[in-house]
């Protein structure tokens, strides 16, 4: 069964998997953002990909 944890202000981590969902944590290798809000995007990750829309991208 797949893991998904609540990360608290950090969003969403699918730990098994690497991925995490608007999450700004470090546990994660990919990051998916789902819009531009401060707290969804991932300043202190250690993401190796972060994934958004081209608007996003740029605000962040």
């Amino acid at each position: 069964m797949l893991e998904i944890t609540k990360a608290g202000n950090h969003g969403i981590l699918l730990p098994q998997l690497g991925i995490g969902l608007d999450y700004s944590g470090k546990k994660a290798q990919h990051v998916f953002v789902s819009h531009g809000h401060a707290d969804h995007i991932p300043w202190k990750s250690n993401a190796e990909n972060v994934y958004a829309t081209p608007p996003t991208k740029k605000f962040m």
